[in-house]
């Protein structure tokens, strides 16, 4: 009996070899096992995984090639909530440096597409809803406290770099989202280091609606200019992000796995010791909402 004969027998990037009893399974050029053995058995646990380029993330080539084919991978799934489920998946455990940038990039380029709704009105509410929640629980895979060490092997430009990108396409795709709610909403979401806090209101409720931001201490309330005309239509959205630990992250030290308690003994330019909290709004049209001030308190570590 040839049981290579069966489709994917020893499963993906695999190939199979039959012998007396039974058959093997080894990888395919550019794969190698789970388990690091040359060979293994169906259906005892072992995949192939790509052999993955340990500097690539030092190689802008490598970089370039690596997001090309991660996009070739994902680019068949249109809907926003599977598009995350699927990053998330990929990125929830294992990270490396290639990993972070790689889906930065991704992010960056699916934002404007995460706010496209081909959805009934009374749909979009739910739907915002979703894609907002599977988003900060996808975007909280990079910014939580246990990713450092994998940051910690980028340069301090780069880190910052990357860093910064990522912020500014979570403000965007965040703010496009919360633009799609169809009724006055206030809507919250949070995973273990990253909050959202959005609201979307009309020009009939902007006098009764106070949009703010308040984690552990730490606030941050916008105060719109009284003088704009109420008697406008139109409608306004607003969306705070809280990021409990990315602070160290946009330090200049190259060391951003130092403790608290060794901060004010290292040499460096600058420290972040706070968390980073950031606020984007938009109205239609762009003078409905205007703003007068900010205030923002933050804690910091002594």
């Amino acid at each position: 009996i040839d049981e290579c004969n069966e489709s994917f027998a020893c499963g993906d990037h695999a190939m199979c070899e039959n012998v007396d009893g039974g058959y093997n399974c080894s990888c395919k050029e550019g794969y190698h096992t789970s388990t690091g053995n040359s060979q293994f058995t169906p259906n005892d646990g072992t995949y192939c995984q790509e052999i993955v380029n340990p500097d690539c993330h030092l190689d802008n080539i490598c970089i370039a090639a690596n997001i090309n084919k991660t996009l070739t991978k994902i680019r068949h799934i249109e809907e926003p909530v599977a598009l995350l489920q699927e990053v998330y998946r990929n990125s929830v455990k294992d990270l490396s440096p290639t990993d972070i940038i790689t889906y930065i990039e991704i992010l960056a380029e699916s934002s404007p597409l995460l706010g496209y709704m081909n959805s009934t009105n009374s749909a979009k509410d739910t739907l915002s809803n979703s894609t907002l929640t599977e988003f900060v629980k996808t975007v909280n895979n990079f910014v939580q406290k246990d990713t450092f060490i994998v940051w910690d092997k980028l340069s301090t430009n780069h880190r910052r770099t990357h860093l910064t990108k990522l912020i500014h396409a979570v403000e965007q795709a965040t703010l496009r989202l919360s633009q799609n709610f169809q009724k006055t909403t206030q809507f919250d979401t949070n995973s273990s280091d990253i909050a959202l806090k959005a609201f979307f209101f009309d020009s009939y409720h902007m006098k009764h609606i106070h949009p703010h931001m308040n984690m552990g201490g730490d606030n941050i309330k916008i105060f719109p200019n009284r003088k704009a005309a109420y008697d406008s239509n139109g409608s306004v959205a607003v969306a705070f992000l809280y990021y409990k630990s990315i602070g160290p992250l946009f330090s200049s030290s190259d060391n951003i796995l130092l403790e608290p308690q060794s901060y004010d003994k290292a040499e460096e330019e600058g420290r972040v010791i706070s968390s980073v909290i950031s606020v984007s709004i938009s109205s239609n049209p762009p003078t409905l909402y205007e703003l007068e001030k900010i205030t923002f308190t933050l804690n910091h570590i002594k």
